[in-house]
């Protein structure tokens, strides 16, 4: 999987469309722990859909 950590930055929309159609997820916070917490909610997600998978 790719993501994008992009802390207290704005995302321009080209930048999010292309991220879209490349399959890169962008997780975007002005709070480093809001931030913190999406990303390891995603990654815990992505595990357990992965396990699930087999």
């Amino acid at each position: 999987y790719a993501v994008i950590l992009a802390f207290d930055v704005k995302i321009e929309r080209d930048s999010q469309e292309l991220a879209d159609s490349l399959g890169v997820r962008i997780f975007s916070a002005e709070i480093i722990y809001h931030l913190f917490d999406a990303f390891t909610k995603y990654r815990e997600d992505y595990k357990k859909q992965k396990q699930d998978e087999f």
